[in-house]
This record gives structure tokens, sequence and C-alpha cells, in this order.
């Protein structure tokens, strides 16, 4: 943790949790018209896919002996990459994340062989070592319990359900590292990708013979447009965005599909990203992924992202998905009942397709008070088909109470509007994702409620920004229910 941080939590779930880093070159292409005023170069170029797994880890085996850092290193890029996000100093934003951030780590060791999911999860009594014994005892302690667990073991064997997880503008594969990790420790594999868009801070592709690519963050001003009499709004240029982060995301579904069938070696060895004698565990995940009914998340433009993937149809095998904060404007309208089969989505809005799996979206306080955007997620969510759909706020939280920033620096968090302890809120973002996950749903103690007569609307009487001011929601700490199934 930095000087005047607090550090991340240990995950609570009943898995022990490890990670490992993963880029692999993918065919090269690009996307958009947008290239960069300095360069001439495409902005939008795709070279390599680059993720981090999340997941259950044998309880009784070692890893690396390292855990992952939290800021990418060089800590002088990142920071950079970082001021010109946020328009600040260079000098202001290494200072801070000298103080703030540099040695924070995420509490998992690096490439931990995946867990036996059956000696793990069940307790198997001829492998009752020191290490199994303190996860099972974790499992009694913990509300998920090895009941809930063993159901999702006896329906998938013993496979690992899969999560791809997109970060928000300013966001990285390791910015919502805690969530992940959390999922992770639940009995889910977590594939969090960091996006080469444009839209975080920084990103270093690696291509291979030393050569690197730099991504910076891209502001409407570092765009010209081939023919120059052809300009996007900067909502029109995030369009393109997505349509590269669904690339993306297909391309992280093909290589963890590798991995599934078997080609773990393989990947290990294109990897740009490997340690000395890392990843040594992936041809061994050969048939424990389950790739066929895979869930989407994200969070604000990935949110955006992730609704997206779900309208998509068949290009994708999302079985269901969870919309954090979304923002929408990122994406073209929802106009149901417009489309065929076979789309997939574009800038046109009668390409896309409905949303017809399960969809948990959940706003912070924040963008609910947006009422006008509040309204767009609504329809949205409402407008699912055939499944089931909630649509909930988190009163007292704010935008980057889904990330790790608020858990590191709580006082930030606090000056930017938060009124929930940053730990009350993930815990409840993680129970109510956990009850969509393992279909606990109208069961649940968050998903279960009832909604208030008149949530339904939004804003109680009183709420939202009137002529004297902002008029908070209350209580702090509730999750409140806008839709849910019949």
């Amino acid at each position: 943790m930095g000087i005047f941080s607090k550090g991340l939590q240990p995950y609570s779930g009943p898995y022990k949790v490890a990670t490992t880093d993963l880029e692999i070159s993918v065919s090269p292409r690009s996307f958009g018209t947008a290239v960069l005023a300095s360069t001439g170069e495409p902005a939008l170029q795709l070279n390599t896919a680059l993720f981090t797994l999340f997941y259950p880890a044998a309880a009784h085996k070692k890893g690396s002996g390292k855990q992952q850092q939290w800021l990418q290193r060089p800590l002088g890029q990142t920071s950079a990459g970082y001021a010109r996000f946020l328009n600040k100093p260079k000098w202001l934003i290494r200072i801070a994340f000298l103080l703030l951030a540099a040695r924070t780590k995420l509490p998992a060791e690096i490439d931990v062989p995946l867990s036996d999911r059956l000696a793990d999860s069940k307790g198997d009594s001829s492998k009752k070592d020191a290490g199994q014994q303190e996860m099972r005892e974790r499992s009694e302690a913990d509300d998920v319990g090895t009941s809930s667990m063993s159901t999702l073991v006896d329906e998938q064997g013993n496979r690992f359900p899969l999560i791809i997880f997109s970060h928000g503008l300013g966001g990285s594969r390791t910015t919502y590292s805690q969530s992940c990790g959390e999922l992770a420790s639940l009995g889910f594999i977590v594939a969090a990708v960091e996006h080469r868009d444009g839209s975080g801070p920084i990103s270093v592709v690696r291509l291979g013979d030393g050569k690197e690519r730099v991504v910076n963050y891209i502001k409407p001003e570092d765009l010209r447009f081939d023919p120059p009499n052809r300009k996007l709004t900067q909502l029109e240029h995030r369009k393109e965005q997505i349509e590269m982060r669904l690339a993306e995301i297909e391309e992280v579904l093909a290589i963890v599909s590798r991995i599934n069938d078997g080609d773990g070696a393989t990947v290990v060895a294109s990897n740009l990203r490997n340690l000395p004698n890392g990843e040594r565990d992936l041809p061994f995940w050969k048939g424990r992924i389950d790739v066929k009914n895979v869930v989407m998340a994200g969070h604000s433009f990935g949110g955006a992202t992730t609704l997206q993937a779900l309208r998509a149809g068949p290009r994708f095998p999302f079985a269901s998905g969870i919309a954090l904060d979304p923002w929408l404007e990122a994406i073209p309208p929802y106009e149901p009942h417009q489309a065929s089969p076979s789309a997939k989505p574009s800038s046109t809005p009668t390409e896309h397709l409905d949303i017809k799996v399960p969809l948990l979206a959940i706003n912070s306080e924040a963008f609910t008070l947006w009422a006008s955007h509040w309204k767009l997620v609504r329809d949205v969510v409402k407008g699912v088909e055939g499944a089931s759909s909630w649509f909930l706020t988190l009163v007292g939280s704010i935008h980057l109470s889904f990330s790790d920033f608020p858990l590191i620096q709580p006082y930030l968090a606090r000056k930017s509007g938060a009124r929930i302890d940053p730990h009350v809120a993930l815990a409840s973002i993680v129970e109510a994702s956990k009850e969509f996950l393992l279909g606990e749903g109208t069961e649940g103690k968050l998903l279960g409620q009832e909604i208030v007569p008149g949530d339904e609307e939004g804003l109680r009487p009183g709420e939202g920004y009137e002529k004297d001011g902002k008029h908070p929601m209350e209580t702090v700490g509730d999750m409140r229910i806008h839709v849910r199934p019949e």
C-alpha cells in the first residue's frame, strides 16, 4: 500500500485467488476512420489482446511467490498517462501515486495452479491438508457456503464459469481487482480485459522482439479524419471504440477457449507478458472452463460495452450480463424489435437485437440522480425479452464506488461525494452479483426485495435536483430496486 492509503483486503469467498497476465498477438487490424494527428496512424489498432485472469486457486499449492502490482510499471509511464487523462501536471500525479498507491498489490499470488474443484470445494477427506482445511473453515463461515458452490459444481461438472470484465474510462485490467477477485473467490474465472482503444489512461502494447506501442488516452483534439471533411463527435468516436472493444472481447474468448481445449502450452509459449516459469499450470486447464455459458460484465463505458455485446446475439456465447453504472450515451439508442438474427452492433440503431438473456444493472446514486439517463437504463432493463432482469441503485454511492479507487483512498472518495463506506459498497455490489450469478434471484436478500411503491419511477419525492439544490437519496447503504422480475 502507499504511505497514506489503505491496502486491498483479502477476498472473502471460499476459494483462494490467484492471477496471471496474458498478452497474445492477434490478427492486426484497425477500426473506424480516425487517425492520430501526431503520427497519421489509425487511432484504433488491434495487435494483441491483454487481460488478467483472476481464478480459484488450489489452496495447498504455491505459485510464483509474487503478488501483482496494482499500478502498472514503469510507474513514471503510468503516472504520465493518468496525468494526461486527468489533465494534471505529471509531477503532481507521480507524487500522488508514490504516496497513495505505489506499493499497493493485489491480495493474490501470481500463477498458483487452478483449484481442483471437487477436492477444494467439497472437502475430499483424503486431502485434508492445512490449506484445504482452512479453505473449508472459510466456506463454513461465509454466506456462500459449500452447499451453494456444490450446486454449481453438480451442474457443470468440474468446470468453472467464466466472466469477461470490461473496464470504464480511465480504467485498466487491475482497477476493478477487488470485485474481480471476490468473484473468483466464489468460484468464477474472471478475464479482466485491458482495452487498447484509448479509453484507458495508458496501455503498452508489446509487439514482440522488444518492440512496444504506447496507447495513451485519446482526446478529441488528438484525432483527425480521413477524408478530412468528415469529423465525428466524441460520442460517435466512442461508438467506434466499442466496435474495437467487442473485437478485443472476441479475441479474449478465443484465447480462453484455446486454453480450455488443451492448447495452454502454446498460449504460454506465445505470452508476451510471461514471467520466468510463469503460467506453468495453463496446460492443465483443459476442460476446466465453461466457455459456452459466459457472463459479460463491465462498469461505465464497460457497462455500455456489456450491453452492446449482449445485443449482438449469436456473435457471443453470453448467457447473462452485469452492467455496473452503464454509460448509455456511448451506445446507439435502444430500439427493440428491429433486427435480424444475424445482426451485429454498429452505429445504426436498427441493426441491434433485443437483449434476450438475464441482465443485472446496478446504478450509483450519482447516475440515478441523472434522471434522464436513469430512464434510458430502465428502458433497456425492462426491454429484456424472455429472461429475468433487475435494475437497482446503491444509495450513497458515486460512479467510482464500483472500482478499487475508493478502497485505496477513501478520503478522496468522500471528497468526491461518496457517502457510503467503500467496503460496504463493494460488499453490496458483490452480494447482488453473487445472487444473480448463482440463480438465487428473487430469493436473495438484495434481489429478492419487493419494489417500494414509487421506486419504479426512480427518485422519491424530495430527492434529486431542485431549484434549491441537490437532495440526496436515503437511506445510505440501501439497495433500492426499480425493476425486477414479475
